[in-house]
């Protein structure tokens, strides 16, 4: 059995341990963002950034190290609720695949026209019309 490929962003074909991997590292990103947002915040004591700094230099720097916190907690938001739904589009596949599987392959054959019948009548037998009750 192959394992299910899902297309990313409609870009590449992933399977569900390779798109872990790249989610894992996605975290990991988030993480030293928020970090290092988090080390500023302490530092400054100022939890929102003052944008546009009123004074260039410093002022602006800090500003954009709290900003990182903030950058990467939304950056974890979304990756959370895209690896959800990714996840479940796994799960789908799977279990489509695993359906495909179980079921036999039935080929019934469709009639060739619509005016022709699927069940061929021997031609010694006329049709029948009349209904009785």
């Amino acid at each position: 059995m192959d394992p299910v490929r899902i297309k990313y962003y409609g870009v590449m074909r992933l399977t569900r341990p390779t798109y872990l991997v790249l989610q894992s590292i996605a975290l990991f990103l988030c993480a030293a963002l928020m970090v290092v947002g988090l080390v500023a915040i302490l530092l400054t004591g100022t939890v929102l950034p003052d944008l546009p700094a009123q004074e260039a230099g410093a002022d602006f720097l800090t500003a954009l190290l709290v900003s990182l916190f903030w950058i990467g907690l939304l950056a974890l938001v979304a990756e959370s609720i895209e690896t959800y739904v990714m996840l479940r589009k796994f799960a789908r596949a799977e279990a489509e695949q695993q359906a495909k599987l179980l079921v036999p392959n039935i080929s019934v054959s469709a009639p060739s026209a619509p005016s022709s019948s699927a069940v061929q009548l021997p031609s010694d037998e006329s049709r029948n019309t009349n209904i009785q009750l």
